[in-house]
């Protein structure tokens, strides 16, 4: 099964991480919520200019990438018009939620629809709990979690809070269930081969480490292929 990584940040490092191993790859458009809520869906969405193929191609992904939306999960004051917003937006294989504190972390995990993944940033240490049983509530859902490792690639610091936070969402996850890891990436410079990370995640206590490259996000791809469809 091929290595995916589903949030590279710059266009530009898609060949990079084609070379690096990961032959599918997301290049990930990162917005708030009020940015996102004050401009159409058509203008959000990516043109032609940025390198993708159509809807259609998805099937044979090369390192041209899948088209990936992050929203910054900031705010709770315009909750009604982001869920109305989330399910009539299209033009994306992939949708992520980034919670920024621990109400709109658990609202996202327990509430939040038309979403595929809900991300933690562990680069600046979590600011919030990792209940198990919220956690639970979303892998139940069919939601899928995410760390990325780029920021600890390059920043001691950040490399802390990342190997600190991996043991506590692997413990939430009961090991690494529903569990994705992405770079991240805005340079070459924070892309890691895949068993560089899958080791790394293993002595972390990630059981399943090579799932979290492989399984869970083509997993992912094909349940978020079937919203996009129509299907739930």
């Amino acid at each position: 099964m091929s290595f995916c990584d589903l949030s590279v940040r710059n266009k530009q490092v898609l060949t990079d991480a084609c070379d690096c191993g990961y032959k599918i790859n997301a290049l990930d458009k990162v917005i708030t919520i009020k940015k996102m809520l004050l401009i159409s869906d058509k203008k959000i969405s990516f043109s032609k200019d940025d390198g993708f193929s159509s809807n259609s191609d998805n099937n044979n992904v090369n390192n041209k990438g899948l088209r990936r939306l992050t929203i910054l999960f900031d705010d709770m004051s315009n909750i009604d018009a982001l869920k109305v917003k989330l399910a009539n937006l299209k033009g994306y294989d992939v949708i992520s939620i980034l919670p920024i504190s621990e109400t709109t972390f658990v609202y996202a995990c327990e509430k939040l629809k038309n979403i595929d993944i809900i991300t933690i940033d562990t680069s600046i240490g979590l600011k919030y709990n990792l209940s198990p049983s919220v956690v639970k509530t979303a892998i139940d859902r069919g939601v899928y979690f995410e760390a990325l490792y780029g920021e600890a690639v390059s920043n001691q610091s950040a490399r802390k809070f990342f190997m600190s936070g991996i043991a506590d969402i692997g413990r939430a996850t009961r090991g690494g269930r529903n569990l994705i890891v992405s770079s991240g990436a805005e340079n070459k410079y924070c892309l890691r081969r895949p068993y560089d990370i899958i080791n790394l995640l293993y002595m972390l206590g990630i059981k399943k480490s090579k799932e979290a490259l492989t399984v869970h996000p083509s997993m992912l791809l094909a349940q978020s292929k079937r919203r996009n469809n129509g299907y739930s």
